[in-house]
């Protein structure tokens, strides 16, 4: 039996039909394996650019498990595809083949469908043939995420995300005061994201929105944004202790001079001038404050001819005492974890945690990525992109709710690296297909692009690429399906990983002959006394270097597990009958499991055995 890893599996088209022919016998059967009709499109119909439901009728065998994922894999001219969709509950009726590749538009595809059990077992659908590519005749999808930037004074910046492919336009609707209507106001062209409007009043408000339409139709609108026309800094203010106060704020705006920083004063209320920020700041630390006093603040931008309107008001009120701050940090790239190490020294015994902020590059605003708890020093930061340079700096918090000063920055630049080597190549004969092999390996790496799989002839031959695969998220287990042309030839494979130009090393080799497909694997009683048990199998390999017996003790004093007891040497060629004698601390009446498996010449295991359960003989 396949072990239960996910399995890819990329037919080439030359061997569908037999593939086919082998598995529709399976189909309609209970013995393990699921069925898969499709109801819809079929051959001959017509499928478009960009997203196709597939409608089908799937059910697993009675008793099973439930269906876990489909795979649909389909031809164009440009070559071979696969997406696949993980089932959930099982009550699915469609799946979508999505087709992106407008220089389609005018050809045929054929396509059919795989579906998998959770024992693992495969059932495929009948192939549509010639099914007509056709240009995409819905609406586009709604764009989204609509931001507003103040760029100047009396203009902004209207940003937004495009979902869709097959727009023709893009709608900017606006309206004047919020008891106005939006009327459209702009028509801008497809693939647009972005219009800077201008000349706006600043004692007017205005609304913004945007949709997307074609031929067929529009799209729905995307969010809703306002701007008052002034300057909006969202300004906010932080108490640092007793006797400070951070203030941060956002801007695209250019061509300024820098920020006009006014302060409440405590007594009278009045704002008063405290500072000017450079032009690129974007925060601000008053370390002139009393303590437990509240302070209001205001930023205004300014050039050599013109001040923006003031930001809003922001107030903060300083603590009672001050506490130590962090210090001493340092930033360091951890080349065999893959992450930036970030260790600070903790001056108080009165915080209730770490907060550690990062800036990519030598400008722009620092952003929290994490925390830590009391008394912990020492963060990893796994999220950096390779290439680039963060900057770190950490503040804690006191057991009052007020931050402390910041510490010092560091800096950490984060090599390209190559992605980790996969590991743990194994290699399976798929059940009913001779020439076909399950490849499963050990993903170590998260950054990797995806694998290239390398093939060779005889164990004489040169290693060739055979094909490229790409990644999923995370880790963990990988596995696809490869074909061979030739049974009795020995085929060599090895995999390793891939991002841009950088390689890892090599997994381990595997090889046809050495593939694992122990459903014939199984042990049986040959005799048992009070003080010894021996078991006897059929060797079925012939590359083994050993077979390795395991033991479990049931009766009690029970074992927790199974143990290696002893191994038997290698034989040549298959087909003799192997025995294991186990004397090995025996007892009369006692109950005992016993399994074996096969260490190969691949350097891999083979799957287990059955297990076989006996008790031994009274004394």
């Amino acid at each position: 039996m396949l072990p239960n890893r996910k399995i890819l599996i990329l037919i080439p088209l030359l061997f569908l039909l037999v593939l086919v022919s082998c598995v529709e016998n399976a189909t309609n059967s209970e013995d393990g394996y699921p069925t898969i009709e499709i109801i819809s499109p079929l051959s001959g119909d017509t499928v478009q650019i960009g997203e196709n439901e597939i409608e089908y009728e799937a059910s697993d065998y009675t008793g099973g498990g439930g269906l876990d994922q489909f795979e649909v894999v389909f031809e164009t001219e440009n070559g071979d595809s696969v997406q696949i969709y993980e089932a959930t509950d099982g009550s699915e009726t469609s799946i979508y083949i999505v087709i992106n590749d407008s220089s389609l538009i005018g050809t045929t595809l054929d396509y059919y469908v795989n579906v998998r059990n959770s024992d693992g077992n495969y059932a495929t659908s009948d192939v549509q043939e010639g099914l007509y590519i056709d240009e995409a005749h819905t609406e586009p999808d709604a764009p989204d995420s609509l931001t507003l930037t103040k760029t100047s004074t009396g203009a902004v910046l209207l940003t937004w995300d495009d979902n869709s492919s097959n727009e023709e336009y893009f709608e900017l609707w606006r309206k004047v005061s919020s008891s106005g209507t939006f009327v459209l106001y702009k028509t801008l062209d497809e693939n647009t994201i972005a219009y800077k409007d201008q000349n706006l009043s600043e004692s007017i408000t205005y609304y913004y929105k945007v949709r997307a339409g074609n031929e067929y139709g529009e799209s729905d609108y995307s969010n809703v944004v306002t701007t008052l026309g002034g300057s909006s800094f969202n300004l906010q203010a932080e108490a640092l202790g007793a006797s400070s106060i951070q203030l941060t704020w956002e801007d695209e705006e250019t061509n300024i001079i820098g920020f006009y920083i006014q302060r409440t004063d405590p007594s009278s209320g009045d704002f008063e001038q405290i500072d000017i920020a450079d032009a690129s700041d974007r925060e601000y630390t008053d370390a002139s404050c009393e303590a437990s006093t509240s302070y209001t603040y205001r930023i205004s931008s300014f050039n050599s001819t013109s001040q923006s309107a003031w930001s809003n008001e922001a107030t903060a009120t300083t603590a009672d005492t001050d506490i130590d701050g962090p210090s001493d940090l340092v930033a360091t790239f951890n080349t065999s974890g893959r992450y930036v190490e970030v260790e600070w020294v903790d001056n108080s015994d009165d915080e209730d945690g770490s907060y550690i902020e990062r800036r990519k590059g030598t400008s722009g605003s620092y952003s929290q990525i994490g925390t830590t708890e009391a008394d912990v020093n020492v963060y990893e930061d796994y999220s950096a992109s390779t290439g680039s340079v963060y900057y770190y700096r950490v503040r804690q918090i006191s057991t009052e709710g007020y931050f402390t000063e910041y510490s010092n920055a560091d800096s950490a630049y984060i090599p390209e690296l190559a992605p980790f080597e996969p590991s743990d190549l194994e290699i399976y004969n798929v059940e009913g297909a001779d020439t076909l092999f399950s490849l499963i390996w050990t993903d170590n790496s998260n950054d990797e692009e995806g694998f290239q799989v390398y093939k060779k002839t005889g164990s004489s031959g040169s290693y060739k690429l055979y094909n490229y695969y790409d990644a999923k998220d995370g880790t963990g287990d990988y596995g696809i399906t490869v074909s061979i042309a030739d049974t009795s030839t020995e085929y060599f494979f090895k995999v390793r990983a891939y991002n841009g130009i950088l390689y890892s090393d090599f997994s381990n080799e595997v090889s046809t002959k050495g593939s694992v497909n122990t459903t014939d694997l199984s042990i049986s009683l040959s005799s048992i006394s009070s003080d010894a048990v021996t078991i006897q199998w059929e060797d079925i390999y012939d590359n083994e270097l050993v077979y390795k017996v395991e033991r479990q003790r049931v009766t009690s004093p029970a074992d927790d597990d199974f143990e290696v007891i002893g191994s038997t040497g290698a034989s040549s060629g298959t087909g003799k009958t192997k025995t294991y004698t186990d004397t090995d601390d025996i007892t009369s009446n006692t109950e005992y499991i016993y399994r074996i498996r096969a260490y190969l010449d691949t350097q891999t295991y083979s799957d287990y055995s059955n297990e076989l359960t006996v008790t031994t003989d009274s004394e």
